[in-house]
């Protein structure tokens, strides 16, 4: 819990100084005719990153997310609580898979030295890494989620 309230807030600062960073671009260029080099390819690559993935898990323990309910909700509390185990089982193999792959990648990446295709040559790993990071911590907010529906249909039978 205090992982994930780091990392939105984390989140949040880079949310701002992608905001800083690209007004200061919009601004160099139109007064100056002169942008930020690698604007695009750093807020699209880095911040953006930064910002979705660190901040899933926390989206997803507060409820922020986009959920469809028109048949859920139609469900007893005891099916609500099946239905929600089985999908977070099924998209927990899913995102292990790709947590695993996208380590896997970094590391790849960080021994090849990839570099982006912009002009500044910043290397990826850090943010294939940082995707990694979230998706990681997202299968473990799914795991917990998950046992606290199996602790409310265990209460339930008694």
């Amino acid at each position: 819990m205090k992982v994930e309230n780091f990392c939105v807030i984390f989140s949040i600062g880079s949310l701002f100084i992608m905001m800083v960073w690209i007004f200061a671009d919009v601004f160099m260029r139109t007064l100056f005719n002169s942008p930020i080099p690698g604007t695009t390819e750093i807020t699209g690559e880095y911040f953006m990153v930064i910002i979705i993935f660190l901040s899933l898990s926390y989206a997803l323990r507060k409820k922020d997310h986009i959920q469809v309910l028109v048949l859920f909700e139609k469900l007893s509390d005891k099916s609500q609580s099946v239905l929600k185990i089985l999908t977070n089982i099924l998209i927990l193999v899913v995102l292990i898979i790709s947590a695993y792959t996208m380590f896997n990648t970094s590391i790849d990446s960080l021994e090849r030295n990839i570099r982006s295709s912009s002009v500044l040559g910043y290397p990826i790993s850090p943010a294939l890494f940082l995707i990694a990071i979230g998706i990681t911590f997202l299968c473990c907010r799914l795991i917990v989620e998950s046992i606290e529906e199996i602790k409310f249909l265990i209460s339930d039978k008694n």
